[in-house]
């Protein structure tokens, strides 16, 4: 059985399609929460919060996400920085099982469980133990106000350093991105840029960037420029994440906080060369995207992951071409004996998406 309305379907006997489960069924400005079917498409979901001032922080580069995928695949944007992971969105969740019933768990107010809570379980689930059909999302006022600065990077490494040099700043900081593609003004010579995004009321964003370029002076960095059109850090990840139109492979890298600048002096020069980079400074996160064929693409793939694993980390793929057969996950996490008895658990005769995830 498959879990999404398209794909790989890897000799699935059934395929089930949540699009049935499509729009707003319940909405409380007051309470601050939204009940949304999972196959409504992210774009339509902020739209209609917009209307109200609200948001929910859930963000992904693919116009045609949804709510239910970001939620199965654990998606989070850079904007965790401020508003906290994807799993924190989330206050309740209803699931088809794999034995035919279906539950809801969690409630729309934010203490609603004494024990374990179980919507985080099917977070990042990959649809391997339900379907996910709703979701009751925290609501967030919109921003007064948003601030993009930014100061161009010749070399990665020192623009790590650089930011690392920021973080005491950090307060309404939305993202920290380190990221190639960006024009910024009288700069003709630096291949990257480093964007810092702030969010919240007017008064509070100048009084950080004040204290940020404090600390960037201190640190020897050139002068910051604002960039009052953008783009914004988390726009910016988007349109690099999404580039490549199916014919590139996306991987993720994840490391422990202050192992960015160890894993790039340690990952090979032709790792670097061969592909475009995008570090999420502010999440540990760092993306690579490249565009060789399948045999150079799995030798990349190796040397990302090499480094990654001896630093505490994980390289996985986000998203590659149909024919590229690579291995998604390339480690065994320290969990996986628990993650293999919650799966027996709840699903024993392993009908969903065998095949899909780790277990």
């Amino acid at each position: 059985i498959g879990a999404a309305a398209d794909g790989d379907r890897r000799g699935a006997a059934v395929w089930l399609s949540a699009a049935a489960f499509n729009g707003v069924t319940a909405f409380s400005a007051d309470d601050l929460y939204v009940t949304v079917g999972a196959a409504t498409p992210l774009t339509d979901l902020a739209a209609f919060l917009a209307q109200h001032q609200m948001q929910t922080p859930i963000v992904a580069p693919w116009a045609d996400a949804t709510v239910g995928g970001v939620i199965a695949t654990g998606l989070n944007s850079p904007q965790r920085l401020r508003y906290g992971g994807l799993r924190d969105q989330i206050m309740a969740v209803t699931v088809a099982l794999a034995d035919g019933r279906a539950i809801r768990v969690g409630r729309p107010v934010v203490k609603n469980v004494a024990g374990y809570d179980l919507p985080k379980l099917f977070t990042g689930s990959h649809g391997t133990l339900g379907m996910i059909s709703e979701v009751t999302l925290k609501l967030t006022p919109l921003p007064r106000a948003r601030r993009t600065v930014a100061l161009p990077v010749a070399d990665i490494r020192q623009g790590l350093a650089w930011a690392a040099a920021t973080v005491p700043t950090w307060l309404a900081m939305s993202s920290v991105l380190l990221t190639a593609g960006v024009d910024l003004p009288d700069n003709d010579s630096a291949a990257h840029a480093l964007l810092f995004t702030l969010e919240g009321l007017a008064e509070d964003i100048d009084a950080e960037v004040a204290a940020l370029r404090e600390a960037l002076i201190a640190a020897g960095a050139p002068a910051l420029c604002d960039l009052p059109d953008g783009p914004h850090g988390v726009d910016q990840w988007a349109r690099f994440a999404a580039t490549g139109d199916g014919q590139a492979t996306l991987a993720r890298v994840g490391l422990p906080p202050g192992k960015l600048a160890d894993y790039w002096a340690q990952l090979p020069p032709a790792a670097h060369a061969a592909a475009a980079w995008c570090f999420d400074v502010g999440n540990h996160l760092l993306y690579g995207r490249t565009d060789q064929d399948a045999a150079a693409t799995a030798s990349w793939l190796a040397a990302l992951r090499k480094p990654a694993l001896g630093l505490g980390g994980y390289a996985v793929v986000m998203a590659s071409p149909p024919a590229a057969d690579l291995d998604r996950w390339g480690y065994t996490p320290d969990g996986l004996e628990i993650m293999r008895r919650i799966k027996q658990r709840w699903d024993p005769a392993g009908i969903l998406n065998p095949g899909t995830f780790l277990v």
